[in-house]
């Protein structure tokens, strides 16, 4: 099995893939990611090392989790990082440091059966290094206060305050807790193991017609893989599609639009109806509510997606196989309770429910092709 995250980010998705591969499978499993974003790529690289580095599961799990989310880490964690993950990639960086600054270098680290192959330039080899590094002088304490000056900076306690109305008790209690100390634990689990600063700290727009030039050829003919499939996501386009045709309406029309969206929005969460209306209806409603449908065809005629797809030699499925197209869209219907527990849960989730997935294949003539 072969996949391929052209635009990773982190590489969340690729982690749920692995776990989710039936227990049976055994065959060889070749897994991409790449990013133009050496943040992305540097945390991604730390996470996989940890994977490999520690043969505790349990800690594994740990130890990725406080990387990823956590401000402090515990002395074995930092320790894991520090003496074995840095000197891999500090030995790498020993061996090309006479090398051009973009001249690009791979690497290949093998543990037992499995292998971790990473390309770098020279330059972001040593980036790369740096990332392990805790500050000079940065205390468990100083890290704090910093977070503090970001999390309650002006401009951020409003949009905390909002985020915290639509909240339950429990749920509030809990961000606020982890707004604090900035640390992923159980409610009153011992934060006195994690004292070290955590050193490791999307969306990239390549556009559909570059992305499906880019990564179009490594599809497999269907003759050696007939579900081989390029998967992209819309983070945005339909945000901004909608924003913009909100945009272009009649100030009445737009009036009128508004209110409709607002009232829907009241339907499903009436203890909205105390914030503010611009706020609940164009960043609540006027997404979670549009036709997301009509949007994103809007989108795809402006950014013209049968050239793009014909001169890749690529086709839109006409059914999705891997992910449905819109996972997080909230279904709607008569807002029963069941509705409106649904509807809460998406807005504790900070999304809208309008990212987007298209499924692309190789193009093929014959009659007798299938999804």
């Amino acid at each position: 099995m072969n996949l391929l995250y052209a635009a990773s980010g982190d590489m969340r998705s690729a982690i749920l893939s692995v776990a989710n591969l039936p227990r049976s499978y055994r065959g060889p499993l070749e897994i991409v990611l790449n990013d133009t974003k050496l943040d992305f790529v540097a945390r991604n690289v730390v996470i996989l090392l940890v994977f490999f580095l520690e043969e505790d599961p349990i800690k594994t799990a740990e130890h990725v989790i406080h990387i990823w989310y956590s401000m402090l880490l515990t002395e074995s964690c930092h320790s894991l990082l520090l003496y074995k993950a840095k000197r891999m990639v500090l030995e790498v960086c020993e061996e090309i440091e006479g090398k051009h600054g973009l001249a690009p270098f791979a690497k290949t680290f093998s543990f037992g059966e499995s292998s971790l192959h990473v390309e770098l330039s020279r330059n972001n080899w040593f980036l790369l290094l740096s990332y392990f590094n805790v500050p000079q002088g940065l205390t468990g304490d100083d890290a704090q206060i910093l977070r503090l000056i970001a999390t309650l900076e002006e401009g951020s306690v409003e949009s905390n305050d909002i985020s915290m109305y639509i909240r339950s008790p429990p749920a509030r209690l809990a961000a606020a807790k982890f707004r604090a100390d900035g640390m992923l634990l159980p409610f009153g689990h011992p934060r006195g193991e994690f004292k070290i600063p955590n050193p490791i700290c999307d969306i990239e727009y390549i556009g559909i017609d570059a992305t499906l030039k880019t990564f179009g050829p490594l599809l497999q003919p269907a003759a050696v893989n007939q579900y081989a499939t390029l998967v992209t996501s819309f983070e945005t386009a339909v945000h901004w599609a909608g924003v913009a045709m909100y945009m272009s309406m009649p100030e009445t029309i737009r009036d009128e639009y508004t209110q409709e969206k607002l009232d829907q929005v009241l339907e499903y969460a009436p203890r909205l109806s105390r914030l503010d209306h611009t706020y609940t209806a164009s960043i609540t409603g006027l997404m979670t509510f549009c036709d997301m449908d009509a949007t994103f065809n809007s989108y795809m005629s402006q950014h013209d997606f049968d050239s793009s797809a014909l001169d890749a030699g690529l086709q839109m499925k006409a059914t999705n196989t891997i992910i449905e197209p819109w996972p997080l869209r909230f279904s709607g219907g008569t807002p029963t309770t069941e509705a409106r527990e649904e509807f809460a849960h998406l807005l504790l989730s900070s999304h809208k429910g309008d990212v987007r997935y298209v499924e692309w294949k190789l193009k093929r003539e014959d009659v007798g092709d299938m999804d």
